[in-house]
C-alpha cells in the first residue's frame, strides 16, 4: 500500500497539509473519497482534479487494472491522490469484494467523513457556491451523520452538425461537457454515499446505496452526476459481457446490468430525444419532472 499521510486539498495546502485551519489554529473537519478501479485511466485526471475542487481528499483501490491505470495513480501520488491499494481481480465484477476492500481502507483513514464514490461519478453541492466539504461541515453542525445523493446519468450527446446532421457522440474529455441527462430516481434516499467515518455506519450489505446503522441523514439532498460511459465503444466495452459474482447475482444486485448486448446500449437519437438537456454543462437547473425507474437501455 501507497499511503500519504494528511489530507489534501486547498484548506489543507493553506495550512501545510495538516488539515489545520489557517484562522483558527484548530483542527478542522476532513472528507476523503475512496474509489475502486479497474481500466479506468480516462476517467482519473478529470476525477482527481474535480475532487480537489470539492475538496475531497482521494484515495484508489486498483482492481487488477491492466491500461495503465495503477502507475498513473502512483504518479498522482503527494499531487491529487492520498494513496492506492491493490485488490486481485478475480475474474468477475464483485462490489462485495470492492466495499470489504473499501470498509478495511476506511478504517486507516483520519478523515472525518468517507464517501464511497466510483469513477465515472461526479459528486457536488446542490450550490455552486458551496464545495461539498462547505456541507458536510453544516451536516456536522447540524448533528447529522450522511449525506444523499440525488444522481443525473449523462450521456455523450452533443449539439446537431451545422447542417442539421444527427447528434455527434464525443469521446475522452469532451464526455464531461454533455447536456444531456435524465434523473434517475428508483427509490427515495438510494444514494447514501457520504457519511461520517466513526458513526458505525455500513454500506456493505446495501451494494454501497444506503447504510446499515443509526442513520441521520442531512436534509438537502446533493448532486451526483454519472457520467455512465465516454463514447459509444467506451459503453460497449463497459457492458457487453462483463461477468458477475454469482453470490451478488443471488442477491438481485446488478440486476439491471446483466446480459446486455449492443443493440441494448446503441447511443440513438430516439434516446437523445427522451433525455433532459441542460442549458449549458455547467448548469445546476436539473429538472427532476421525469423520474426515471430505469437505465436507458431498459426504455
Amino acid at each position: 500500500m501507497i499511503y500519504l499521510q494528511g489530507p489534501v486539498g486547498p484548506a489543507s495546502r493553506q495550512a501545510g497539509g495538516q488539515g489545520l485551519s489557517s484562522q483558527t489554529g484548530k483542527a478542522d473537519l476532513t472528507a476523503c473519497a475512496i474509489v475502486c478501479v479497474r481500466n479506468e485511466i480516462r476517467y482519473l485526471p478529470h476525477l482527481i482534479a474535480h475532487l480537489e475542487e470539492q475538496e475531497l481528499g482521494v484515495f484508489f483501490i486498483d482492481n487488477g487494472s491492466d491500461d495503465g491505470t495503477l502507475d498513473y495513480i502512483r504518479s498522482r501520488v503527494g499531487n491529487g491522490v492520498l494513496g492506492v491499494e491493490e485488490l486481485p481481480y478475480r475474474g468477475v465484477f464483485s462490489l462485495g469484494d470492492q466495499l470489504q476492500a473499501k470498509a478495511e481502507i476506511e478504517q486507516g483513514l483520519p478523515h472525518d467523513w468517507i464517501m464511497h464514490l466510483d469513477a465515472d461519478e461526479r459528486p457536488h453541492a446542490c450550490l455552486p457556491q458551496d464545495s461539498l466539504l462547505d456541507v458536510v461541515k453544516r451536516a456536522d453542525r447540524n448533528g447529522d451523520n450522511v449525506i444523499n445523493f440525488e444522481e443525473f446519468v449523462f450521456l455523450p450527446f452533443n449539439l446537431p452538425d451545422e447542417g442539421g446532421g444527427n447528434l455527434a457522440r464525443n469521446g475522452g474529455e469532451m464526455a464531461f461537457a454533455s447536456e444531456y441527462y435524465y434523473y434517475f430516481a428508483p427509490s427515495p434516499r438510494r444514494l447514501m454515499r457520504l457519511y461520517k467515518r466513526n458513526a458505525g455506519l455500513d454500506n456493505r450489505g446495501r451494494a454501497g446505496h444506503s447504510l446499515d446503522g443509526s442513520v441521520s441523514v442531512y436534509p438537502e439532498n446533493q448532486v451526483l452526476r454519472h457520467y455512465i460511459a465516454l463514447d459509444q465503444e467506451h459503453l460497449f466495452s463497459k457492458y457487453v459481457g462483463r461477468k458477475f459474482d454469482e453470490s451478488e447475482l443471488r442477491l438481485t444486485w446488478h440486476k439491471n446490468r446483466t446480459n446486455l448486448t449492443r443493440q441494448d446500449l446503441m447511443l440513438t437519437d430516439d434516446v437523445a430525444l427522451n433525455m433532459d438537456r441542460l442549458p449549458h454543462a455547467e448548469s445546476y437547473a436539473f429538472s427532476r419532472n421525469t423520474n426515471r425507474q430505469d437505465h436507458f437501455w431498459h426504455w
